[in-house]
């Protein structure tokens, strides 16, 4: 895991490093705090084989399919690292207008993740 940047148009910013604090190697994911919290696979890479392996992989869904996917790599790594650098760019231009943060409504995402 590490920290993820948002990119805007006129700013970018450090979102999502309650993990990437410190350098860690080779911990349990209940060593880290808040490790939880955030279930999205964003600022975070995983093993190839382990993903095959255990057949994980993102079920059909318009939203929420990454916490699912995530939750099931938690309950299967036997241990995890954390770095200070950032590893994922998450996109919030102006030039990205159909991203599906931008044309969702956040009540009809809600609705759509508890049915």
């Amino acid at each position: 895991m590490g920290k993820t940047v948002k990119v805007e148009s006129e700013a970018e910013s450090v979102i999502g490093e309650f993990a990437s604090i410190k350098e860690r190697r080779s911990i349990t994911p209940m060593d880290v705090p808040h490790f939880f919290y955030h279930m999205g696979p964003t600022a975070r890479m995983m093993n190839l084989p382990m993903v095959k392996e255990n057949e994980i992989g993102f079920p059909n869904m318009k939203f929420g399919e990454d916490k699912w996917f995530f939750t099931d790599v938690f309950f299967k790594v036997r241990a995890v690292s954390t770095t200070k650098k950032p590893i994922y760019y998450v996109n919030r231009t102006s030039e990205n207008p159909s991203s599906l943060t931008r044309v969702t409504n956040v009540l009809e995402k809600e609705k759509r993740i508890l049915t």
